[in-house]
């Protein structure tokens, strides 16, 4: 009886923490997210500013502590830089929404901890102003292409969870009509949010 007893508990226990960790990994999520955006043009400008926006993914569990997904991100920022010389030339920078999508592969370290790598594709939107001393003013807004790469955690029980994340974006040169500028492009976020899962 008492071997039973033992039995029967210890299968609890294997069942609790299976359905604790299956908690941990929600087969699909949705999240807000915001914080620190850094985006720096070679040669023209850098800025910071707010970087805000929402995320989507879906995942699976694998071999009980691993994860593996795809996650989908639509961000807008408010990080511009304007700067102008002892000529009157004036020169003006501005990040616009930010689309993405990504593979994401996660360990996890505990059922309420997991931590992740991620990799993907970026596509954002950027506006460059400028005027001379004559007056003669110009614009250029395009979408540049380019990958991105991070690093992050999730932390919580259940279905809510918080999450930290860096990540790096290359979109190299941009370009305007289909003519490569040569304007390098970099940045650089590092962002908090919350996420759901359903």
């Amino acid at each position: 009886m008492k071997k039973k007893v033992i039995l029967a508990a210890a299968a609890a226990v294997s069942f609790s923490t299976t359905a604790f960790a299956d908690e941990a990994v929600p087969a699909i999520y949705a999240g807000i997210e915001s914080g620190y955006d850094h985006v720096s043009v070679k040669d023209v400008a850098s800025g910071n500013g707010l970087a805000y926006g929402g995320v989507v993914g879906v995942q699976q569990k694998l071999a009980d502590v691993f994860t593996f997904g795809l996650e989908g991100e639509v961000t807008g920022a408010t990080t511009r830089r304007s700067a102008s010389d002892a000529f009157g030339d004036y020169l003006s920078v501005k990040a616009g929404r930010d689309l993405a999508v990504s593979l994401r592969v996660g360990y996890l370290v505990s059922p309420n901890l997991l931590v992740y790598v991620k990799g993907g594709y970026t596509n954002a939107r950027f506006s460059i102003d400028a005027t001379d001393s004559a007056g003669a003013s110009a614009r250029l807004a395009t979408n540049a292409n380019g990958y991105r790469i991070g690093t992050g955690f999730e932390v919580g029980r259940g279905k809510l969870r918080f999450r930290g994340e860096y990540r790096y974006s290359d979109y190299s040169d941009l370009k305007f009509q289909g003519v490569d500028t040569g304007i390098e492009t970099r940045r650089q976020q590092v962002l908090a949010g919350v996420i759901y899962g359903f």
